[in-house]
């Protein structure tokens, strides 16, 4: 089967969840225009990344009317976007919304929450605890976001979910220059993606977050992966970009397990407690 993606490397206006919702829609459009059955926006694109003390005021709860829109807007395809989501509790959590035809499939939360250097994620945030796989009209997709994909031993619990496609949802910063003016992090996450892709034996989809924000740079460069590891298609860096492709799903990852979970409508792994158990990377 042959999937049409847009890879939706949408920059953010800062904390202004209406407007970008409104952006979000009218690229959502210009993607169902050109075919696609799937759009996916980086790691927090409806309210920007290093909000730190901000994160009430973007905070939104799932029935908040704003994020009603987007979900109309998924009629005849699928939008994963990433949003602070307000927990009546008063937590809250660096999630992705997933939605498709009207509905909502259903919320991811991140895991791993980086706190070291700039990144000050465990102060303001609370983990998810769960690793989440949804079934679309065409597929079943999993999610991670951002520093969980840094951990092999979380992520690889998908090779029981029967995946068809893993998305990656990222705001990464530029954290060096190569020796030939290149961002050192670019290949590091290609390397990351392909590496997930090969064990996997699913395509990989890596949304990252472009532009600058706070003073911060993210470098975009956006990118699909085939199963066996090679890249499909990549957007540009730094800057703003919609990119339409075909991904093959060959669903090799279900050939691959002679064991498969039972689970009909997606598959979810429950953790405690993680971030007390993983130890972070400072790459």
């Amino acid at each position: 089967m042959i999937l049409k993606a847009a890879l939706g490397q949408i920059k953010s206006k800062f904390t202004d969840i209406t407007e970008n919702v409104d952006r979000h829609i009218a690229w959502t459009n210009k993607a169902r225009e050109k075919g696609a059955k799937l759009i996916v926006f980086p790691e927090l694109s409806l309210t920007g990344y290093y909000l730190r003390e901000a994160v009430c005021e973007a905070g939104v709860t799932i029935d908040h009317p704003v994020l009603k829109k987007i979900i109309s807007a998924s009629d005849g395809i699928g939008i994963v976007a990433g949003f602070v989501e307000k927990e009546k509790k008063g937590k809250y959590y660096n999630s992705a919304l997933i939605c498709e035809n009207g509905k909502v499939i259903g919320i991811h939360r991140k895991l791993c929450l980086p706190t070291y250097g700039m990144f000050e994620e465990g102060r303001y945030f609370t983990a998810g605890n769960k690793l989440r796989s949804f079934d679309f009209t065409w597929g079943r997709l999993g999610i991670v976001i951002c520093e969980d994909a840094w951990y092999p031993e979380l992520v690889m619990k998908h090779s029981g979910s029967r995946l068809d496609l893993l998305a990656i949802l990222s705001a990464s910063p530029v954290r060096g220059i190569t020796h030939d003016r290149g961002i050192t992090n670019v290949n590091t996450n290609s390397a990351l993606s392909r590496f997930y892709a090969r064990n996997l034996g699913v395509p990989v989809i890596f949304l990252n977050k472009p532009g600058f924000e706070n003073g911060i740079c993210f470098w975009g460069g956006s990118a699909v992966y085939s199963s066996e590891g090679k890249l499909i298609n990549q957007a540009s860096l730094i800057e703003e970009d919609l990119i339409h492709t075909s991904i093959i799903l060959e669903n090799t990852s279900k050939h691959k397990i002679k064991h498969q979970l039972p689970e009909e409508n997606g598959t979810t792994f429950e953790f405690h407690d993680i971030n007390k158990n993983l130890k972070f990377n400072y790459l």
